[in-house]
């Protein structure tokens, strides 16, 4: 088989397209990079660069970005670093950050052409031919690609009847697909790699401690965000808010003077919610919580958005600060509820009460 365009008209391209292909390993290995290398000072940027990789995978899933690199090596590197870090996150959340990595992939190579598609299916250990090698006639003309029918049933998703082996045609030990099935089956492998590639580097965690120690503060504070969003809890919901979160909210709105830690728990509070929950990028989360206290008494809005840009990790550390515990919240004399909403911080709620309002409209929609 040739040399696809899309190799050889720009292998730089490729390579930040496809970072997990073996065209991206043997760039990275020509480079002479060593691990030693990624701890220097020099490097420090691309360490950084990762971990808001990271941080955007987790948070966007198959909406993620990809990093904003013209180097072909320091892109595949990102990638690789990112890995690296998710190995010290849950273990529950490493298929999220590899299907958001496979998604970026395929949303790539959906737009290649027929050769350029076969060639990275084959790095990915896909075999493959072209329909007509296996089939003729009308069947052929339906049909771009022949996979191999055991390369097949490693690759396809699983529990989707669309997939299953009965419902397709199958001719001399070929599954016949067309090219965006073929992408997909490229997708789910790609998915299975880096799910390998986080195992790989989680058995080597130390390895990397030192390469970490620019990040090491934002990748324990996302692993704790990660930890109260995904922690399984007993809720008590009666509004969308935590009673917390609504009491300071409504002495905001009425032209109160909170005091600077109910301020501090509104603000860490809604800029997680309104990213990690909701999904608002972090500039438009950051003026809405500066629009939500002009109604506060001795609004100052310079002020203002000086401390919700330090809380949301715009400015200083660039760490995106948690509210309050609840029982630092009850302390403080900031919980309406003495405690009782069943949960160990205000995030928590919040996740129970958008699934419970989720699940209330899809409830009236079906009756």
């Amino acid at each position: 088989m040739g040399v696809p365009t899309c190799l050889s008209s720009d292998m730089d391209a490729f390579i930040l397209k496809y970072p997990f292909t073996n065209e991206a390993k043997r760039g990275v290995d020509r480079a002479g990079i060593r691990l030693d290398d990624l701890a220097k000072p020099e490097n420090k940027d691309l360490v950084i660069k990762a971990m808001d990789f990271l941080e955007d995978l987790v948070n966007r899933g198959e909406r993620a970005r990809a990093p904003l690199l013209s180097d072909p090596i320091n892109a595949v590197l990102v990638h690789f670093l990112a890995m690296a870090m998710a190995a010290h996150l849950n273990s529950r959340l490493w298929r999220r950050i590899a299907d958001a990595e496979s998604k970026l992939f395929s949303r790539n190579l959906a737009k290649e052409d027929a050769a350029c598609i076969s060639y990275v299916a084959r790095e990915f250990g896909i075999r493959i031919e072209p329909s007509g090698r296996v089939v003729g006639g009308q069947i052929a003309r339906l049909f771009e690609f022949g996979v191999n029918v055991w390369d097949y049933l490693k690759a396809m998703p699983r529990n989707d009847p669309y997939w299953a082996l009965g419902s397709r045609p199958l001719i001399r030990g070929y599954v016949l697909v067309n090219r965006l099935d073929l992408v997909r089956l490229v997708e789910e492998t790609v998915e299975r790699r880096v799910i390998d590639l986080i195992n790989s580097f989680n058995k080597e965690r130390e390895l990397f401690v030192k390469i970490m120690e620019p990040v090491k503060d934002r990748l324990s504070n996302l692993q704790e965000r990660l930890s109260i969003k995904y922690e399984p809890v007993n809720v008590k919901v009666t509004t969308r808010y935590p009673p917390c979160i609504e009491s300071i909210m409504k002495e905001m709105r009425s032209g109160g003077n909170p005091s600077h830690m109910a301020r501090f728990a509104y603000a860490a509070f809604m800029v997680n919610a309104l990213t990690d929950y909701d999904g608002l990028e972090i500039d438009d989360a950051v003026e809405r919580i500066i629009n939500d206290f002009k109604t506060v008494a001795d609004f100052n809005e310079k002020i203002t958005r000086y401390q919700v840009e330090h809380i949301s990790g715009l400015k200083g550390g660039r760490n995106k600060y948690l509210p309050p515990s609840c029982q630092e919240m009850n302390t403080l004399g900031l919980c309406p509820t003495n405690l009782g909403c069943g949960t160990r911080n205000p995030l928590q709620y919040y996740a129970k009460s958008r699934l419970t309002i989720k699940n209330t409209k899809e409830e009236k929609q079906g009756s």
